[in-house]
């Protein structure tokens, strides 16, 4: 049985890829909910530096919501001139230890 090079490209992009970036960075308020501070980064920390007491940049009081800008799928929508963009990706959530 021959495989066609479009079903080897099928089974390839079929398979999980490891986070790539740049990734988005939506810093959230736990106790509001509300978007304290955004930013995009190339590369990111070991995940227990976003709560860490000694290097870490974030208190308990916020949740660490992070995006793999890497697995964006254009999506077209008429509400949207110019479509829209849709990461297709789990967002990691990183809450404090405690």
């Amino acid at each position: 049985m021959k495989i066609t090079r479009k079903e080897i490209r099928r089974i390839i992009l079929e398979q999980v890829q490891p986070p790539q970036g740049p990734f988005l960075i939506i810093v959230v308020d736990k106790t509001y909910g509300e978007v304290a501070e955004t930013f995009i980064a190339k590369a990111l920390p070991e995940e227990n530096w976003w709560h860490a007491e000694d290097d870490g940049g974030y208190s308990d009081e916020y949740v660490i919501n992070i995006v793999d800008m890497s697995k964006k799928v254009p999506v077209n929508d008429d509400r949207f001139p110019g479509g829209r963009i849709v990461f297709d990706g789990n967002i990691v959530e990183i809450k404090s230890p405690d």
